[in-house]
């Protein structure tokens, strides 16, 4: 018998896999879908998220001013003891800007980029392990569960010298290069073409519930160029536990004015890298063991109604653990202005995180500048 946490993380595979490329063709997961999949199926948040939407203010605030205080309510401590006292590498906490690397330069009329998501590469090179952006000709929203169709272009860093294979796909031309050309098989509606774009990149372009003819797939695959742009999201951690790092970054909306940011912090194990079975729990496999903390900046929240109260350096705030066979615990700050700071937790119930650390964290975030954001459905 799975335990509940191994349920989320497969249904949170099962939920990537619409919104990508093959699964056998992904690179490592992003804990934030996880977070994702907990929003939307156990919670069902996301009802009236348009409306909300047309209504937010403008996320312009440069600092968020929690910083630790004295006016926190007490807190006592909830899982394994706080390894705030352990050195944490220079840069851990910090998403560095990541290189965005290509985009299409064509695409049917109304269709707009409103996601961008990426994993930096090693030593904060501004490389990147993956890059996945979507265009998309409908709302969606600022609590990160929109983009399930569209138009998603994924970069990944190739395997092997054959990567990708073919499999079931078929050979198609992609400016002079192989590709393969994958159509909707059993009655799902989904469809991707891959290729070698350079040495070390495999792109994926994907559509979704989109109805794209084959011929218009590989157009815009053959318009896809370099971009020299870069992700940069406007929110920052200037705090995380010791043996934790940022290992992912997002901005999602639908207007310059009407956006998510958010990162997602995972633990690394004794060799440096995200935690893997090496740091599960004896009769647990590495995926349910994956302790993360998504921090997100948005007019809206998805946590919970209810929780306890308290204040985070004078600010109003709640802290919610939903009686759930699972470790979720939410922190939502109210910044004022339709601004809220949201820090989700996430772990197996035998290894809850720390609660004082999510509160630490949310202290010392910091927002960057909102002209990150500028690009948000404007092309």
């Amino acid at each position: 018998m799975t335990s509940p946490i191994e349920d989320l993380i497969r249904k949170a595979q099962e939920r990537q896999a619409q919104r990508a490329h093959a699964p056998d063709r992904l690179a490592a997961e992003l804990p934030v879908r996880v977070a994702r999949r907990v929003r939307r199926r156990r919670y069902q948040m996301i009802g009236t998220v348009a409306a909300a939407v047309a209504a937010a203010a403008t996320l312009s605030v440069p600092v968020l001013g929690l910083r630790s205080g004295s006016d926190a309510s007490p807190l006592q401590p909830g899982g394994r003891p706080s390894a705030a006292s352990q050195d944490n590498p220079a840069g851990a906490s910090t998403l560095p800007p990541v290189a965005l690397g290509y985009r299409p330069t064509w695409l049917p009329s109304g269709f707009t980029e409103r996601i961008r998501t990426a994993q930096p590469g090693p030593g904060g090179s501004g490389s990147a392990l993956s890059v996945r952006r979507i265009w998309t000709d409908e709302p969606v929203g600022t609590d990160g569960s929109g983009g399930s169709n569209g138009i998603i272009l994924t970069l990944r860093q190739a395997v092997a010298p054959g990567d990708p294979q073919a499999n079931t796909g078929a050979s198609v031309d992609i400016n002079g290069i192989v590709g393969y050309y994958h159509g909707p098989q059993g009655g799902d509606d989904k469809a991707y073409v891959e290729w070698r774009a350079d040495t070390g990149t495999v792109v994926s372009l994907a559509v979704h519930n989109e109805h794209l003819t084959q011929q218009d797939m590989l157009r815009i695959a053959r318009s896809v160029r370099p971009d020299p742009k870069q992700l940069q999201v406007p929110l920052r951690l200037a705090w995380l536990p010791g043996g934790w790092s940022v290992t992912s970054g997002e901005i999602s909306g639908d207007a310059p004015t009407a956006w998510r940011a958010a990162v997602t912090a995972t633990q690394r194990n004794a060799n440096g890298a995200p935690g893997d079975a090496s740091t599960a729990p004896t009769g647990h496999s590495a995926g349910s063991n994956q302790r993360s903390i998504s921090v997100s900046l948005s007019p809206t929240t998805t946590a919970p109604a209810g929780g306890e109260s308290l204040t985070v350096n004078g600010l109003p705030a709640r802290f919610v653990v939903p009686e759930r066979p699972l470790s979720l615990q939410y922190l939502v700050v109210d910044l004022g202005e339709d601004k809220k700071l949201t820090v989700l937790g996430i772990s197996h119930t035998s290894d809850p995180l720390n609660r004082n650390d999510l509160i630490r964290v949310a202290e010392q975030a910091t927002a960057g500048d909102p002209a990150a954001a500028a690009w948000i459905a404007t092309a």
